[in-house]
C-alpha cells in the first residue's frame, strides 16, 4: 500500500511540474483544496497558457506513425556523426573558395544534407511525442475540472439542505420575499423569479397573495405585446388577495401598439377594474417607430364609462409623443376615470390640445386634492381644469404655454368673482414667455385666492435666461395681502418674473414666517440686494423686510461672460453683506443654514458658448468674497452656481418635469 501511495503520490508531483506549479506535500490542507478557490483559477490560467490540445486526428496520426516504425530514432542519428566528421574538412575547404564543388564533394554534400533532414524529422517527432504526452495531461485535466464542478454542485445542495435558512417559519420567509420583491416583469427580484427558487418558496409566495397585487410592464418591442396584456394581466392578479388591498397597474409603453393590441388590453384590465387603486401608464416617445397614435388605440379601455374604477385613488398618465401639440392625429376620449369616488391625485402629461375642452378630459375635478400637469398646457386649458378643482391641496402645472394658438375664447374660461381655495398649500407655475397676451395671466391669476397657501412657485422662461416672462404677478391679489400679514406662507420662489422693489419689500415684509427664498428678477442685482440689508443709510428701518425665520436664501442674476464681468466681483460682496447682516441680527428666531448665489451666463444667448475651465476660478473667487463677508467660520453653508442652460437651473431649483420622457 505504501508503494503504491509513494508511486501515486510521485505521478502527481510529475504532472504539477508539467504544468510548473510547486507542489509541497507538507501541507495536507492545500492537498485537499488545489482544484478550488485561487488553485483553480491558477490552474486554469496554466491551461490557457499552454494553449488548446490536439485535435483527435492529428493526435491519432502521429500515434499510427510512431507505431509504425516510420519515426527514425536519436540513435540513428548518432551513428552518423562518425561521417559528418569525415567531410568536415571538404565543408571547411568549400567555405574558403568560390569554386563549384567536385563531383565527389557533391556527393558526400548530398550524403550530408540527408542526414541532416532526417535529423529533423527525428526531432520533429521527438517534439510530437512529447505533446502526444501533454496532450493527454490537458485532456486529464480538464476531465477531473469538470468532475469537480459537478461535485461540487452537488456538495453545495447538500450543504444548503443543512442552512438553517430551511428553518424560517413561512410568515418569516414572506416578510423578506415582501421587502425582496420587485413589480417589474421579467425581473430577477419579481415574485415570479422568487417563487422558482425552491417549492418553499413557490410555496410561500403563492400564499401570500398580497405579493401579487402590483404589477410593472415594459413594452420596447412589438413582440412583446400578445404575451403581455390578457394572458399575463389575468395569472398575475389571477393570484392576488381577493379581500382588501387594491391592486396596482404601472405600464411603460416604448413602442406602437395598434388597436388589437388596445383591445387586448382592455381584455386584461377589465375583470380587475374595480379592484384597481393605483394605474400608471406612461408612453414614451420612440425614435424608431411612429407610435403617436398609441394612446388612441388604448381607447377600448379609456373609453369606458366612469364609474367602473371604484377604489382608483392615484392616477398616472403620461403621453410624451408629441409634446408640442403640432402632429395631426385623432384625440381619444378618457372617461373611464370619471366618477371615481377616492380619486383624488392626477398625475397628467398629455398633448395640448387635450386640455383646450372639456370634450376629451372627463374627471372627478372637483374631488381632487393633489394635481400635477406636466408638458404644455395652454392658458385657456389651465383655466378649464384649475378653477374647477376647488378642494387642491397642491398643485403643479409644469409649463404654463402663454404663447398657444386658440386661445381667443380664453376669457370664457375665467370666472367673474375671484375663486378661494381655502384648502391649497402649495401653488407651483411654470410659465413661457409671452409675446401675445402679456396679461392673460394677470387677470387669471387676479382671480385666485390663496389664503393658507405655504409655498408658491413662479418661475418664467423657455431656453435662456434672458427670455423670461414679461408676467407682472398679482402677489398681493393671490394671497389677500390687503387684509393682514400672510403667516402661513414658509416658501417664496420668484424666477424670471416682473416685481416692483417696493412691492417685492412689501410682500416680504408682509410674511413674516418665510422660511424658504429664492429670488431672480429683471430687477438690477446689487441695488436689490442692499436693499434687503439692514443698513439705515440705504433704506429706512422699518421698510427692510427682517426675515428672521429665513434658513435658506437662493438669489439670481444674469450676466454675460461672468468670468470677464466685473460687475460680478460687487454682486458677490453685496450677496455677503446681506447674509452677513442677517446672521449677526440679534432678533433672529432662527439661525439661517443656506446661502446659494447663482449666475446665470447669457453668452449662450448670443451664440457663445462658455468654457467649463473659466467658470470654476470664478465660483472659487466669488465663494472667497463671501467667506470674507460672513467670516470664514460661519455655520451657513454657501454655494456658487454658474449655469449656461435655463434647464439646468430649472432642474437646480425643484422645477424640472418629472413627467416629461426624454430620449436618451
Amino acid at each position: 500500500m505504501e508503494d503504491d501511495y509513494d508511486e501515486r503520490l510521485e505521478s502527481q508531483e510529475r504532472r504539477y511540474d508539467l504544468l510548473g506549479i510547486r507542489f509541497d506535500w507538507r501541507f495536507r490542507k492545500i492537498a485537499t483544496d488545489v482544484l478550488s478557490g485561487a488553485y483553480q483559477l491558477e490552474l486554469e490560467s496554466q491551461l490557457d497558457a499552454l494553449g488548446p490540445t490536439l485535435s483527435e486526428d492529428v493526435a491519432d496520426a502521429a500515434k499510427e506513425l510512431d507505431h509504425d516504425g516510420q519515426v527514425a530514432s536519436l540513435q540513428d542519428t548518432r551513428k552518423q556523426e562518425s561521417s559528418r566528421e569525415a567531410h568536415s574538412n571538404i565543408v571547411e575547404d568549400l567555405k574558403r573558395s568560390n569554386f563549384p564543388p567536385t563531383p565527389g564533394q557533391a556527393l558526400l554534400l548530398k550524403s550530408d544534407l540527408e542526414t541532416r533532414n532526417s535529423e529533423l524529422l527525428s526531432i520533429d517527432h521527438d517534439i510530437l511525442r512529447l505533446q502526444l504526452k501533454i496532450n493527454e495531461s490537458l485532456a486529464a485535466m480538464h476531465t477531473l475540472l469538470r468532475v469537480r464542478l459537478e461535485k461540487q454542485k452537488e456538495a453545495t445542495y447538500r450543504q444548503s439542505w443543512l442552512s438553517s435558512a430551511r428553518l424560517l417559519p413561512a410568515d418569516v420567509l414572506i416578510r423578506i420575499l415582501k421587502f425582496a420583491k420587485s413589480n417589474l416583469v421579467g425581473s430577477r427580484t419579481s415574485v415570479l423569479q422568487l417563487s422558482h427558487v425552491c417549492s418553499s418558496w413557490r410555496h410561500a409566495a403563492l400564499t401570500c397573495r398580497s405579493l401579487w397585487n402590483d404589477i410593472a410592464l415594459n413594452l420596447w418591442s412589438p413582440t412583446d405585446e400578445q404575451a403581455t396584456f390578457s394572458s399575463l394581466l389575468s395569472f398575475w392578479f389571477g393570484r392576488a388577495n381577493h379581500q382588501s388591498l387594491p391592486l396596482s397597474l404601472d405600464v411603460l409603453i416604448e413602442t406602437e401598439i395598434d388597436a388589437e393590441v388596445g383591445e387586448d388590453f382592455f381584455r386584461g384590465v377589465n375583470p380587475f377594474v374595480s379592484r384597481l387603486g393605483n394605474i400608471e401608464i406612461t408612453i414614451r416617445r420612440s425614435l424608431w417607430r411612429n407610435n403617436l397614435n398609441t394612446l388612441t388605440n388604448l381607447g377600448p379601455f379609456l373609453g369606458c364609462s366612469g364609474g367602473s374604477l371604484s377604489q382608483l385613488s392615484h392616477l398616472c398618465l403620461i403621453d410624451d409623443t408629441d409634446p408640442e401639440g403640432e402632429a395631426e392625429r385623432d384625440l381619444p376620449f378618457i372617461t373611464v376615470f370619471d366618477q371615481s369616488p377616492f380619486l383624488h391625485t392626477v398625475v397628467l402629461h398629455l398633448t395640448p390640445p387635450m386640455f383646450r375642452n372639456n370634450d376629451h378630459l372627463h374627471f372627478p375635478w372637483s374631488q381632487l386634492t393633489c394635481l400635477t400637469i406636466g408638458g404644455h398646457i395652454s392658458v385657456r386649458g389651465f383655466a378649464n381644469i384649475f378653477f374647477q378643482c376647488r378642494r387642491l391641496c397642491t398643485v403643479v402645472f409644469y409649463y404654463l404655454d402663454l404663447e398657444a394658438r386658440n386661445d381667443d375664447v380664453w376669457m370664457t374660461s375665467i370666472p367673474q368673482a375671484p375663486v378661494t381655495f381655502p384648502d391649497l398649500k402649495e401653488f407651483r407655475l411654470r410659465l413661457s414667455k409671452s409675446s401675445r397676451h402679456p396679461l392673460i395671466i394677470r387677470d387669471i391669476l387676479s382671480k385666485i385666492r390663496l389664503p393658507m397657501v405655504q409655498v408658491i412657485t413662479f418661475i418664467g422662461g423657455t431656453y435662456h435666461f434672458r427670455d423670461h416672462a414679461d408676467v407682472d404677478i398679482p402677489l398681493s391679489d393671490i394671497l389677500s395681502l390687503s387684509l393682514d400679514k400672510h403667516l402661513s406662507l414658509r416658501r417664496l420662489a420668484l424666477m424670471n418674473v416682473v416685481i416692483d422693489l417696493q412691492d417685492l419689500l412689501s410682500l416680504l415684509n408682509a410674511v413674516p414666517m418665510l422660511e424658504d427664498l429664492s429670488l431672480c428678477t429683471p430687477l438690477s442685482p446689487q441695488p436689490l440686494l442692499e436693499a434687503l440689508t439692514r443698513n439705515e443709510n440705504l433704506v429706512a428701518e422699518h421698510q427692510i423686510p427682517s426675515l428672521s425665520n429665513l434658513v435658506s436664501f437662493l438669489f439670481t442674476f444674469h450676466a454675460l461672460k461672468v468670468h470677464e464681468n466685473p460687475d460680478v466681483d460687487l454682486v458677490a460682496n453685496a450677496f455677503g453683506s446681506l447674509v452677513a447682516s442677517w446672521i449677526t441680527d440679534p432678533t433672529r428666531r432662527g439661525s439661517l443654514s443656506e446661502a446659494s448665489l447663482c449666475m446665470g451666463d447669457d453668452s449662450r444667448f448670443l451664440g457663445r458658448i462658455i468654457d467649463p475651465i473659466d467658470i470654476q476660478p470664478v465660483c472659487d473667487r466669488v465663494e472667497e468674497l463671501i467667506h470674507h463677508q460672513i467670516g470664514k467660520d460661519s455655520d451657513v453653508r454657501v454655494v456658487v452656481r454658474v449655469f449656461d442652460q435655463f434647464q439646468s437651473f430649472v432642474d437646480f431649483v425643484h422645477m424640472g418635469d418629472p413627467t416629461s420622457v426624454r430620449q436618451i
